[in-house]
Formats: structure tokens, sequence, C-alpha cells
């Protein structure tokens, strides 16, 4: 899989090196709750300039 919708927000799943990058433009990343903590996964919601601008998209 390579993207959810939760809560009718569209996310991407990420390579771990671009992680910092998404962070570093005030994305978090998906995250639930189970067996009493908070789960993180390497899905993270689209910037909306991506909308716009397919090339934010690539690298």
């Amino acid at each position: 899989m390579f993207s959810l919708i939760a809560h009718e927000v569209l996310q991407y799943k990420i390579r771990e090196t671009k992680r910092e990058d998404y962070i570093a433009v005030g994305m978090t990343p998906f995250s639930y709750a189970g067996k009493g903590k908070t789960i993180e996964i390497s899905y993270f919601q689209v910037p909306a300039e991506a909308y716009d601008n397919s090339f934010v998209l690539q690298a």
C-alpha cells in the first residue's frame, strides 16, 4: 500500500530518508492508539502545495 485516506485526509507512504523533510515543513506521521501506546507509521499527510505542483511528490 502506498497511500491511505484517514479522517478525510490523504496520506502517502514515504521513505524513511524523507521523514525529516516532511517534519521540517510541519507534517506529522499518521498515528493511532494501539495496545496502550501511540503507534506512528511511515504515512504523512500530503502537503497542500503538492495538489498544485506534482513535482513536490516526485522526490
